[in-house]
């Protein structure tokens, strides 16, 4: 479960006729929360209309596997052909190396939409 949803980002895939929806969220009950107890995520939905529902990238969740503590992603290409997203977030300062910071762009393969297993990104170098 989640309390907010930040920064999302919709793009429409014209080929598969479909809308995709990468958002970050956290799971924080107030602002005076630890951050050591803050969970975040980056989460990616799809849908046929702007307007909803929206579906869970898989049967298993939402949630992108491998994203560590990036955080606000931002969708940089959509290739349709690779059936790919490109993007790139922050690195929040719940990184081992503080501060916040761009570390390399990612993929995920949107191919795999509404399948079984969650998904992973896979960065790019």
């Amino acid at each position: 479960m989640f309390t907010q949803f930040e920064v999302p980002k919709v793009i429409f895939d014209a080929e598969a006729q479909r809308y995709l929806l990468l958002g970050s969220t956290a799971d924080r009950v107030d602002e005076s929360q630890p951050e050591e107890e803050v969970n975040r995520y980056l989460r990616l939905y799809y849908a046929n209309d702007l307007r909803g529902p929206w579906n869970p990238a898989t049967l298993e969740g939402s949630e992108l596997l491998g994203a560590g503590c990036r955080f606000g992603a931002t969708i940089l290409e959509y290739n349709s052909d690779a059936q790919q997203l490109v993007c790139l977030a922050p690195l929040t300062t719940m990184d081992e190396s503080g501060g916040l910071f761009f570390d390399y762009s990612f993929a995920i393969d949107v191919g795999k939409l509404g399948q079984q297993e969650r998904l992973a990104i896979q960065i790019l170098t």
